[in-house]
């Protein structure tokens, strides 16, 4: 059965760089369980927390993996372990629809 998800690639856990505009409106925020930060879509993008500290959910231009950033104590820069957008797995870390 193939992937409904317009981002994923063929690979698991890989994104389409350029698909993330369509996960955007799909998932206008997300949640990122373990810190409980909500994440909403910007700049068409990415997505952000609108306050300090700053924590992003992106697909690495280069890679192609999911990526989480946190601008926090401690810092946080993990690329993805599994899942589906917008339930993803980062060491410590999930995420998920809100």
């Amino acid at each position: 059965m193939p992937n409904s998800n317009p981002a994923c690639g063929e690979i698991p856990q890989k994104c389409i760089y350029s698909d993330i505009q369509k996960l955007g409106e799909m998932y206008p925020s997300i949640r990122v369980s373990g810190v409980s930060m909500l994440l909403e879509f910007i700049r068409g993008s990415h997505w952000q927390t609108s306050s300090v500290p700053l924590w992003y959910v992106s697909c690495h231009s280069e890679t192609y993996k999911w990526h989480l950033l946190g601008d926090d104590d401690p810092y946080v820069d993990e690329s993805s372990t599994g899942g589906e957008f917008p339930n993803l797995f980062f060491p410590g870390y999930t995420t998920s629809a809100e």
